[in-house]
């Protein structure tokens, strides 16, 4: 809305060049938006960038839609009433905040848990902003699928499955031990006597095992919100002859080599500090052969653009990853984004839940404790790639002082003035611009360019796929529309500034509603 319009301006006057950048400019009172494109053009130009920005502001000049004047070397914008005004009916519009073209076929891969056992804080993490950034980008116009990759193949899965049968031997007095790098949770306890109960044959005790996990894991997801169009299995992949197509494909195209047994990848070809193992010595293939197979099942799919989102230990992978999707002769297609770890402190303190399912705090049990929504919003208040403090105590607050309460309670706000309208019979009429220009005060003003800026936000948090920034808009707006309703009734005596604000107001709480949406949390109509 209003950084495109900006932008589109300077490119037809100026020409925008890399690095160009509109912001929002705090406070207000110093305009709206501000442009840096003086300081990206002064070293051309041999100029100081607030000569020249004073130069290009006198350029701008006989724009209606904006006033431009120049500050410290930016562009400062501030957008006309009637611009703002014309440009506001547009929130309820089914096109606003889509893009206008380049939208993409997008596959998002993340959680993709071993089925080992519960998912932990870093998984619910990862479950909460992958499930937003698919709920994004499909906002914005993106034909998106969300998949989880369930690696029921690996040694991980083999040492579990020995786990679960050491435990079944030990419940029915024998002498084993578990594996020492084995899985020693009170939940393989749990599996295990439920194998014996339902009197399940040995050789099945491992599949029994994994599927439970698998059921269990879906389960906790579907508590966060999180649900997936697609469910891919690493054994599929392997039998369906995936890894050997990557194997032969590599082979004809020079890129494999024997050294001590082991089949390793040309990868330093493409970038990687080191070439990697596809097969071990032993014969039996590696994980990232693999991975490798399993994205080119994602590849022979038609997506644009593969979008793989990880837990903060596989950062070593990435260079390896995007090698063998240049080898495979699709450079630019994988965008991995690793989830960082996060702390929960209640009181201030860090905290540990009960070890009863092995030694980290589940999914189930934070859900337990806030709730799906205080889960999902806090999960996305620091960026994916930064440590995330989740403070307990904050989240179970029911009052403003928790964040996702504030913008709930901002919402429920406005549809409680409605209902009010509504038991006085009054029939709100949708306002004329004439109407709309009686929102005249500075706080009006502040509420109606934000509910529009609201469209550049969905925008930038798209292209840069980071969620969190509707988290930091919507405590914006509600934080503006709780300081109007302090100071302005909307319900006035006067039926045509009435209207004015009814028709604002519920142009906030639709605004506030794709938001809370987009991140997976409730909008409810009353607290």
């Amino acid at each position: 809305m209003f950084k495109d319009h900006i932008e589109r301006i300077i490119q037809e006057k100026f020409g925008i060049e890399e690095g160009h950048q509109v912001l929002e400019v705090k406070p207000p009172h110093q305009g709206d938006f501000s442009s840096n494109i003086a300081f990206l053009k002064a070293k051309k130009f041999k100029v100081a960038p607030e000569e020249l920005a004073k130069k290009l502001s006198e350029e701008l000049k006989g724009f209606t839609d904006f006033t431009v004047k120049e500050e410290k070397g930016y562009l400062n914008f501030t957008f006309s009433i009637s611009f703002i005004l014309k440009s506001f009916e547009k929130i309820s519009n089914k096109d606003f905040g889509k893009l206008g073209s380049g939208s993409k076929k997008i596959l998002v891969e993340y959680v993709s848990a071993n089925p080992t056992g519960p998912l932990n804080v870093v998984q619910a993490r990862a479950g909460s902003y992958g499930s937003s950034l698919v709920n994004l980008l499909k906002f914005v116009g993106h034909e998106v699928e969300s998949e989880y990759y369930i690696n029921d193949a690996g040694g991980q899965v083999k040492l579990f499955e020995e786990s679960v049968s050491a435990r079944v031997a030990q419940l029915r007095g024998e002498k084993v031990e578990v594996p020492p790098d084995g899985y020693h949770g009170d939940y393989i306890i749990d599996i295990a006597k439920n194998i014996i109960k339902e009197g399940i044959k040995r050789e099945f005790w491992g599949k029994y095992a994994v599927e439970r996990i698998i059921e269990e894991q879906k389960k906790s997801l579907e508590r966060l919100g999180v649900q997936f169009d697609n469910f891919v299995r690493e054994s599929w992949i392997i039998k369906e002859g995936y890894v050997q197509q990557v194997l032969s494909f590599f082979e004809k195209k020079n890129l494999l080599y024997k050294e001590d047994g082991a089949v390793y990848f040309k990868s330093t070809r493409f970038g990687d500090d080191k070439d990697r193992v596809l097969i071990k010595s032993s014969g039996e293939p590696t994980y990232f052969l693999s991975d490798i197979a399993y994205h080119l099942h994602k590849i022979e799919r038609g997506f644009d653009m593969l979008v793989d989102i990880w837990g903060p230990d596989h950062h070593g992978h990435i260079k390896r990853m995007e090698a063998a999707m240049e080898a495979l002769g699709y450079p630019g297609i994988l965008k991995v984004i690793i989830v960082q770890h996060l702390t929960m402190k209640k009181e201030g303190k860090e905290v540990s839940f009960s070890k009863r399912k092995g030694e980290f705090i589940t999914l189930d049990e934070i859900l337990s404790e806030v709730g799906k929504d205080a889960t999902r919003f806090f999960m996305l208040m620091r960026k994916e790639s930064q440590h995330l403090d989740f403070d307990l105590t904050l989240a179970k607050k029911i009052s403003v002082e928790n964040p996702v309460y504030y913008v709930q309670y901002g919402h429920a706000r406005i549809k409680s003035i409605l209902r009010k309208a509504e038991e006085k019979g009054i029939v709100p009429q949708k306002p004329s611009l004439e109407d709309l220009k009686l929102l005249s005060t500075p706080e009006e003003r502040e509420v109606l360019k934000k509910s529009l800026y609201f469209e550049d936000v969905l925008r930038d948090s798209a292209s840069s796929f980071e969620p969190h920034r509707i988290i930091y808009y919507l405590l914006d707006i509600s934080r503006i529309f709780h300081y109007f309703y302090e100071r302005q009734r909307v319900l006035t005596e006067d039926e045509r500034l009435r209207n004015a604000r009814i028709f604002m107001a519920s142009q906030v709480a639709e605004v506030i509603k794709k938001g809370l949406s987009i991140i997976g949390v409730e909008a409810p109509e009353e607290m």
